[in-house]
């Protein structure tokens, strides 16, 4: 959906908790960033941290979410 709204490819390209952290510090400070990059490294640890599409949300509320909003 972000492809077609700006009209070219979007691809997701994983980083590590370390390249988050600096990349946010400039703007949330060293300290929180350095917190929320603990954070994701020790999530990063655990297993079945995905959602399957058997356990998502929409599937156990039986419910299909709809496109974002544009506006």
């Amino acid at each position: 959906m972000f492809g077609t709204h700006f009209g070219k490819d979007v691809v997701f390209e994983q980083i590590t908790p370390e390249q988050f952290r600096s990349s946010v510090a400039p703007l949330i400070g060293e300290g929180p960033a350095v917190d929320v990059a603990g954070a994701y490294a020790a999530t990063s640890t655990l297993p079945d941290r995905s959602i399957a599409p058997e356990n998502s949300a929409p599937r156990l509320l039986g419910i299909t979410p709809g496109p974002p909003d544009n506006g």
